[in-house]
């Protein structure tokens, strides 16, 4: 497999401490991991190979909390959302299309990195998410943001930069958690005043967007979205 250590070393390790690492050795499939009890398996990191599909075998693996799937050739992770324990969840770098409705089976997830994909659409199903804190969807090709992502209660940072996207949701007002919001190079004409009322959003990132700093000046709220980042930095230098 290219790599220092034997697969069977790797495999022996694992099963001792839950943690098994085969990032950049070259795989194509998941052959070579059939003949393994991998029952107990926490944390899996696959990135850096040549992986087109995820494999039925993983549906064994219950107790995974962090999968690091990035830098393959995956178009789907639907299999993947039958994981229950799954916290951290990284699929960027690859070729997938769509966010599959079965993400709201991931009821643990807590981090959700799709970025530097093809997908066009966010399923409503995300929303139910309401225990995950970051989410990256950057680097996509993603017009809408469904109202119903501003049900994520628990949410803290989420990153829609580089995408295609014109309207931000009022509902995203909701997010009473939510510290930063980036929507660097996108096609945003305007911010909804409530978000810059009703949230507690420090971090607003607007660069290569149609809408000016003046413009954003003139929303009410912004002041005091100001006073709060400011507040913010002042903390950090004292």
């Amino acid at each position: 497999m290219g790599n220092d250590l034997s697969l069977d070393t790797r495999m022996e390790r694992a099963s001792k401490t839950g943690v098994l690492t085969l990032s950049g050795v070259k795989l194509k499939n998941f052959d070579s991991l059939q003949s393994f009890q991998l029952s107990l398996l926490k944390s899996l990191d696959i990135s850096d190979n040549k992986l087109e599909k995820f494999d039925s075998i993983m549906k064994k693996w219950v107790n995974l909390k962090l999968l690091n799937a990035s830098q393959n050739k995956f178009v789907d992770f639907t299999l993947i959302c039958e994981l229950p324990k799954l916290e951290n969840l990284n699929v960027a770098c690859n070729k997938i299309t769509s966010i599959p409705p079965q993400i709201n089976y991931l009821a643990n997830l807590k981090q959700l990195n799709v970025s530097n994909n093809e997908i066009l659409l966010i399923p409503k199903e995300l929303g139910l998410l309401s225990n995950v804190v970051t989410i990256d969807l950057s680097k996509n090709k993603i017009k809408v943001i469904p109202q119903e992502v501003g049900n994520l209660s628990s949410l803290e940072e989420m990153n829609f930069e580089s995408n295609l996207i014109s309207i931000v949701p009022v509902e995203l007002s909701n997010l009473t958690k939510i510290k930063t919001f980036n929507f660097n190079n996108n096609d945003i004409k305007t911010i909804p005043k409530e978000i810059y009322l009703y949230t507690n959003c420090i971090g607003m990132e607007l660069e290569n967007n149609p809408v000016t700093r003046d413009e954003l000046s003139e929303i009410p709220g912004y002041e005091k979205y100001i006073s709060r980042r400011k507040q913010r930095v002042d903390q950090f230098l004292k």
